[in-house]
């Protein structure tokens, strides 16, 4: 302790105030607890006739005040909450794809599993003319002085325990997030080297990319997402686990429908009824859109 002590000392003296203060906002804190006691809903499911029950599973809660805001009834996929409680419970975690039909669920998924675990979450919102400088950060002009500003996603890799989701990255060019290959590679060194000052920035522990996206990385053959391409083999092999969403189960999205909107329950049904028949429609090509909840 008394070395602790002295080391701080000599760093207290030589490093400016705004310094110390931002350093310690960066150094998160956490407890261990039960999922049952942070989750709620069923938390068990049937694996190839196996009956699972993780509501024992020991996670790491954080208590970040900016964690997104809770949604009560959001209704979480057992087997996928599961997944991703596994692929997160490592100071060097796995990396989530999310994938399936809009409207399935897959971005509240990972907003809802940031504030039930009180994680700060990043999301960067992916299109066809989105830049690195975007999202990596660029040099820009301040008071007459080139200097370089960070970007979401360097902002984001630098703080403990954040999740950082990339959404509708299907949109995206494949070259454009060849800058990415390095921080979501699962590996200790994994960082990014910015060009424009030489700068390696390494991404700190716990941080957990997650993508969402409509098709599993291959791009779309229905028709149904214009603009959705190819993503680089290299870049779907840094997220080893891939999750697929589909709608809720006829019963739970009837509920969620009646609470949200106060429709009687037998209407709500209806409106499910014709929803799910116009899914069908439009597996079978003969729509172009399926209903989202």
């Amino acid at each position: 302790r008394s070395t602790v002590s002295q080391l701080f000392d000599e760093f207290r003296t030589t490093t400016p105030r705004e310094e110390i203060v931002e350093i310690a906002s960066r150094v998160a804190s956490f407890e261990r607890k039960q999922v049952k006691d942070v989750f709620d809903g069923d938390l068990s499911y049937d694996f190839n006739g196996e009956y699972v029950d993780f509501s024992e599973l020991e996670v790491s809660v954080w208590n970040d005040p900016d964690a997104p805001a809770r949604v009560d009834d959001y209704v979480f996929d057992p087997k996928h909450l599961h997944q991703a409680l596994i692929a997160l419970d490592d100071p060097l975690p796995d990396n989530v794809w999310l994938a399936g039909e809009r409207g399935t669920g897959k971005t509240e998924f990972v907003a809802q599993l940031a504030s039930r675990l009180g994680r700060r979450l990043f999301r960067i919102n992916f299109d066809e003319a989105i830049e690195r400088a975007e999202f990596i950060g660029g040099n820009t002009i301040e008071s007459g002085n080139v200097v370089w500003k960070e970007g979401i996603v360097t902002q984001a890799i630098q703080y403990t325990g954040a999740l950082v989701l990339f959404d509708e990255i299907g949109f995206a060019r494949a070259q454009n997030l060849a800058v990415l290959h390095s921080i979501c590679e699962r590996s200790p060194h994994r960082s990014i080297t910015i060009s424009e000052t030489g700068k390696r920035i390494p991404v700190a522990d716990h941080v957990s990319f997650f993508v969402a996206d409509n098709s599993l990385g291959y791009g779309d053959v229905s028709g149904n997402f214009a603009g959705v391409r190819d993503q680089n083999t290299a870049f779907i092999d840094r997220f080893g686990y891939t999750l697929r969403f589909e709608y809720l189960p006829f019963a739970d999205e009837v509920s969620l429908v009646s609470k949200r909107t106060g429709l009687p329950v037998d209407a709500s049904e209806v409106l499910i009824k014709f929803a799910n028949v116009a899914r069908e429609k439009a597996k079978a090509g003969v729509l172009t859109q399926p209903p989202s909840l």
